[in-house]
């Protein structure tokens, strides 16, 4: 078991080295190539938004832990820190935490990826290299994933619903309820279900 010292030495490096990486990054730089990366449409945009974030959030997390450092120092009424003399050598459960989540994270991102990220990747890479929106079957081997594409036709939406009228799914942002709906045009579709969501008929007067 860690002493209290040493969980408050070994979170101090870890957040010290995670400043100082940042803090040694040259941003403009790192805006210029990300502005390459986006012309060339070679990342998805979460991916884009999060890299463009990224250094100011290990500049936010590295500060934000050493103020729980700073204050993991005081007595022990305000953290839970051992504060006798005789049990100076005993762990603070928060920060050895702490440090312990560190190194947990640095381990699980050499973690081999699971079938939902190989579907993830696949998806991207495929994006804007065929001319039909595409799904993708992944099927796992021993060393890998196969993902194989199936190319579809998507049905044409009809202004009005008829009893032939293929379904679709929606899915709420805010809930994640999920809806059976017609196929319908999306604008239309989103005015009805705003007219759902507060409770109102359906109506097709308007449809254009």
């Amino acid at each position: 078991m860690h002493s209290a010292a040493d969980c408050h030495a070994r979170l101090s490096r870890a957040v010290d080295a995670m400043a100082n990486a940042a803090r040694r990054a040259d941003r403009r730089k790192i805006g210029h190539a990300l502005k390459q990366v986006a012309a060339a449409d070679e990342l998805d945009d979460y991916s884009l938004s999060f890299l463009y974030r990224a250094h100011d959030l290990v500049l936010e997390l590295s500060e934000a832990l050493t103020a729980v450092l700073e204050v993991h120092r005081g007595p022990a009424t305000v953290h839970g820190c051992p504060e006798s003399e005789e049990r100076r050598n005993q762990p603070c459960r928060t920060i050895c935490r702490l440090a312990d989540v560190l190194l947990e994270a640095r381990a699980a991102r050499t973690m081999a990826i699971d079938a939902a990220e190989a579907w993830r990747r696949a998806r991207h890479y495929l994006s804007g290299r065929v001319d039909e929106p595409v799904l993708v079957h992944v099927q796992e081997f021993k060393d890998g994933f196969l993902a194989i594409p199936v190319h579809v036709a998507i049905p044409e939406p009809a202004p009005v619903p008829t009893i032939e009228t293929p379904t679709a799914l929606v899915i709420d942002k805010a809930t994640g309820a999920v809806t059976r709906w017609p196929l319908l045009p999306l604008p239309l579709l989103e005015r009805q279900y705003r007219r759902y969501q507060s409770g109102q008929p359906m109506t097709f007067d308007d449809a254009s």
